[in-house]
């Protein structure tokens, strides 16, 4: 046998062995996209979106503003043609539903998606397939993330028609459009720390017991006592003089969009009621104690840091105990 010949036939047998290998690797990839979808299908449609516990859900986060619609009184909402000018409509929607109920929603849901699964030995399949368990972790957040903006987009689509239909609010769509915004940081920022403590523990309880205590804390319990610190009627304020703002997170959540806020209200005596008690505003000025952009970097950074960890640990964990 010549040498050009040897060497074709090495060469075309590369050329076999490169395509074979080409189409068990397409093959592959394939098979773990599939694999992919159907945990984010399950997730979804079976773990989270359950018909009864999304009108559950959808309930919640419409208490706040029907009861608020049902017992105002009507004189007050013709005050002005601002519905962002209307303070009992942005606590109980903004503050509220964004703030209190759709966190804990999530928190609800993001909690158990790791956790039970371990703690209930189902995770032991799913590790068993053809998967990477990075995989499995985005799948399953992605569903819960798919699931938040669609309950967000719902309920706020509710109000939004019928304070329309109650009074014909000129900026309802911005309304709409800043509380759908800060609903995307809310649910970003609970549900990465949610799922990323869900795998830190095998007992969901645990898991919903942390970001709970967090959702408790900022949005209720700091609450109480900040009008108490952001008072100056003594003297300096104690929020400024030990500069509590760095480690404020609802300051932090308003702030991070701040300057869409800015571009829309004229800052009356309504919007620096509502404002002030987050520490954005002070007696009708941006206090400005940090950029936006920061802001919005610092709570971005903390879900990160949680979720990483989290998949970190998920990844180099023993599933088959």
């Amino acid at each position: 046998m010549s040498a050009h010949k040897f060497l074709r036939e090495e060469e075309n047998k590369t050329a076999k062995s490169s395509k074979i290998s080409k189409d068990d690797k397409s093959f592959k990839n394939s098979s773990l996209f599939t694999s992919s979808i159907a945990i984010f299908k399950k997730t979804l449609f079976k773990d989270i979106t359950l018909r009864k516990r999304f009108l559950l859900s959808l309930l919640f986060m419409l208490i706040g503003p029907f009861l608020l619609f049902l017992f105002i009184d009507q004189s007050r909402l013709n005050k002005s043609n601002s519905i962002l000018e209307t303070p009992e409509i942005l606590y109980a929607v903004f503050f509220f539903s964004f703030s209190l109920v759709f966190p804990l929603l999530i928190s609800v849901f993001s909690a158990p998606l790791i956790s039970s699964e371990i703690y209930e030995g189902t995770m032991q399949t799913l590790v068993s397939i053809p998967i990477r368990r990075t995989q499995i972790f985005i799948s399953k957040f992605l569903a819960v993330f798919v699931y938040g903006v669609f309950l967000s987009f719902i309920s706020l689509s509710i109000i939004c028609i019928i304070s329309y239909l109650i009074r014909p609010f000129q900026d309802i769509f911005i309304f709409f459009f800043i509380n759908f915004l800060y609903s995307l940081i809310i649910l970003f920022f609970f549900e990465s720390i949610s799922i990323g403590i869900s795998c830190l523990y095998d007992k969901p309880r645990i898991a919903f017991l942390i970001p709970l205590g967090i959702i408790l804390f900022v949005f209720i319990a700091f609450m109480v006592i900040k009008p108490l610190l952001l008072s100056d009627y003594y003297g300096p304020s104690k929020y400024e003089t030990y500069q509590i703002y760095h480690f404020d997170l609802n300051y932090h959540f308003i702030n991070s969009f701040f300057f869409l806020i800015e571009i829309f209200y004229s800052f009356s005596d309504y919007s620096n009621t509502f404002l002030n008690m987050f520490g954005v505003v002070k007696n009708g000025v941006p206090t400005n104690y940090w950029h936006p952009l920061a802001s919005f970097v610092l709570i971005i950074s903390i879900a990160f840091i949680f979720m990483i960890i989290g998949l970190l640990r998920f990844i180099k964990r023993d599933i088959n105990r």
